[in-house]
């Protein structure tokens, strides 16, 4: 199945959280997922390159490191104001280069995958209810019209 691939942890980056009662707080900014542990319990939160966007803002922390271009879109490589490093997927008009200062945000558009002492943890059902159902799709079809990554299946698609 396409989301099962999708899901996979070693294609992702993570940031570290915290547990709120209404979501999870992370140096991104606060995510609205709700998760079935303890608030205050301190989580790794795991997000794809897609999952991250940026925008260019002069006195920042974060900055781009480096950029690849991959046909028609761009892989960034950012660094947070902590040192850590994350992977942006943006189409290929955004011209931003190594040096330059950004802020960093999530725009998943899904739920994430949350891990605690190595366990992986699944959003509430209640907040999501059957868009969890869906996520494959969305994803599916995001990755039909951004090819990005290097996958185990081919997509045919025939015009008449």
């Amino acid at each position: 199945m396409p989301e099962d691939l999708l899901s996979r942890v070693d294609e992702r980056f993570f940031v570290s959280g915290t547990i709120r009662a209404n979501g999870i707080d992370t140096e991104l900014g606060f995510i609205p997922q709700i998760v079935s542990l303890e608030e205050g319990s301190t989580v790794e939160v795991a997000l794809r390159a897609e999952d991250v966007s940026f925008e260019l803002e002069p006195g920042s922390d974060c900055m781009v490191l480096g950029r690849q271009l991959r046909g028609e879109m761009n892989i960034f490589r950012l660094r947070l104001s902590s040192g850590r490093l994350l992977h942006a997927l943006e189409g290929d008009t955004n011209n931003a280069r190594p040096g330059m200062p950004v802020r960093i945000r999530l725009d998943p558009g899904h739920p994430l995958a949350v891990f605690y002492r190595e366990r992986r943890f699944l959003p509430h059902r209640r907040e999501y209810g059957s868009r969890v159902t869906r996520v494959g799709h969305v994803h599916w079809m995001r990755l039909i019209q951004r090819p990005r990554v290097q996958i185990g299946f081919l997509v045919f698609v025939s015009y008449c």
